[in-house]
């Protein structure tokens, strides 16, 4: 076994120094493949991967690279997504929307959600559209609200006008009609009249994803997978089990790894397959 010395910690101190710089200036210059990235490791509910990506976004948002910053701050909100779903102490979150968040997820929640708001105050020197960085400043402004009650006041507030702002900029951005459409999604789902006005918001944002995808393919992209996934939840809680799970074919198709798309998959079947089981009525 050849002996460690001095000059060969330094040649791999070197060795680490100059591939961290490479992984920082790929995770800059190559969006698309960094944004699938992101949302694969989201999609997945893989959180390592996640912190990892945050950590080289951070390098490359230093040294003021692309939309890098941009980037960094989906990563937290995604980040404060999962620690906000996270079913209890000390387990694995879930890709699902959940409101019974303990208070050491609604921290971890919180702190990511105000990294995502940081990153942001400094995209618009990075050539991301303003109704893009609007529209995520919203949806990190209202998450934050929601998991530290404290400051919900002011960070709802704040989401309302910058959604504001997002839709003046551009008023056909399908990502910040998304965050606009689910903003109060916990709510908004669980209350009849408003359930229906959801559906309706969600039936124009889904086909100007399919517009998006359709055109030239640009950073930022994510939403669409999600969008059928809000829509799937709010069929199911509607009772439509059928346009429920249409919705959610879907998201898999555009995800196929989307980890709450397929736990909500398992809970269509089992809500439709708990009246098959019973014997048939007679006939009258």
């Amino acid at each position: 076994m050849r002996p460690v010395t001095s000059r060969t910690l330094l040649t791999a101190s070197l060795s680490v120094l100059f591939w961290s710089a490479l992984s920082a200036i790929a995770v800059a210059n190559s969006d698309p493949d960094t944004e699938a990235r992101i949302q694969y490791a989201f999609y997945t509910v893989d959180v390592r991967a996640l912190t990892q990506l945050a950590t080289g976004l951070e390098q490359s948002a230093a040294k003021d690279l692309g939309a890098a910053t941009y980037l960094l701050a989906l990563t937290h909100y995604y980040l404060a997504r999962l620690a906000a779903a996270a079913p209890a102490k000390g387990t694995a979150p879930t890709a699902a929307s959940r409101d019974d968040v303990t208070a050491a997820d609604a921290s971890v929640a919180a702190a990511h959600a105000r990294l995502c708001l940081g990153a942001l105050e400094q995209s618009t020197r990075s050539g991301v559209p303003a109704a893009e960085a609007l529209g995520l400043q919203a949806a990190c402004s209202a998450l934050l609200g929601r998991v530290a009650p404290i400051t919900s006041v002011l960070s709802n507030a704040r989401s309302a006008s910058q959604l504001r702002s997002a839709a003046l900029a551009d008023p056909r951005n399908p990502r910040v009609r998304l965050i606009a459409a689910t903003i109060n999604f916990g709510r908004d789902v669980a209350d009849p009249a408003a359930r229906e006005r959801l559906l309706d918001d969600l039936s124009q944002v889904i086909p100007l994803f399919e517009v998006e995808r359709r055109g030239t393919s640009e950073v930022p992209s994510w939403g669409e997978a999600e969008a059928y996934w809000y829509a799937s939840r709010a069929f199911l809680a509607q009772g439509d089990a059928l346009r429920a799970r249409e919705a959610i074919e879907q998201a898999l198709l555009l995800a196929p790894d989307f980890v709450a798309a397929r736990e909500l998959t398992a809970q269509i079947v089992g809500s439709t397959a708990a009246p098959a089981s019973q014997p048939e009525a007679a006939a009258p």
